[in-house]
């Protein structure tokens, strides 16, 4: 007992002296962890900036002649331009551009013809006229007017479609503002379970899928027959 009173106030001592340690080394990694940050944080934004264009992550350069398999080969020849044809369908529509359509197939292009005559747009449409339309038809949501405030409804700005030069985009972008419109107005309508607000929606399509939701069909129209003489 005497020995381990003479060993006390060194024991006590050693311990003092490895929480100072303790306390600077942390010191010492927090500055660095500081210091260290923000060039972290901009290689970061560097790489974020410079990856523009998603890559696979099986690589580049990746052709079918690679695979062994003669059926496999076929198989993948004809996923890769049913990818090529999606993506080239996708683009001409969304540039209205009508003459390109004869770029696929017969039957797809037909498809692709009358999708474009329906929209109304006499393409094709530049990449800075659809940056113009993306930017007209996005909505604005106004910040609610405190913590316990219901969320306000998307306001759009029809104004903004006048700015569109190409003929009938202007009318089609108005059309789509008046169908996102009533979106997120029928989203209420359901909450609200008042099926005689379905009149409020400005699309058909969508004043039928309103009533439809409260399991009211579609009147059908009886055909008339001649009076029996």
């Amino acid at each position: 007992m005497n020995n381990f009173r003479k060993f006390l106030p060194l024991l006590v001592l050693a311990l003092m002296v490895l929480a100072a340690c303790a306390k600077e080394q942390m010191g010492q990694e927090v500055k660095t962890m500081v210091q260290v940050q923000p060039a972290t944080e901009a290689a970061t934004d560097d790489a974020d900036t410079e990856e523009m264009v998603r890559e696979s992550r099986y690589g580049m350069g990746l052709k079918c002649s690679m695979l062994k398999n003669t059926q496999t080969q076929q198989e993948c020849e004809v996923e890769l331009n049913d990818v090529i044809g999606s993506m080239l369908s996708s683009e001409i529509v969304s540039t209205f551009d009508a003459k390109r359509c004869k770029e696929l197939a017969p039957a797809v292009a037909a498809d692709c013809e009358s999708k474009i005559a329906a929209m109304g747009v006499q393409g094709p449409v530049s990449e800075e006229e659809r940056a113009m339309f993306a930017e007209a038809i996005k909505p604005v949501r106004p910040e609610a007017a405190g913590p316990d405030a219901e969320e306000a409804e998307s306001i759009y700005d029809k104004t903004k479609c006048a700015e569109l030069k190409t003929p009938g985009y202007q009318a089609y972008c108005e059309k789509t503002i008046d169908s996102r419109m009533d979106q997120d107005k029928l989203g209420s309508i359901v909450e609200s379970d008042n099926v005689s607000r379905c009149d409020e929606l400005v699309t058909e399509s969508l004043r039928e899928d309103c009533r439809a939701y409260f399991g009211i069909e579609p009147e059908e129209v009886e055909e008339e027959t001649p009076d029996e003489v």
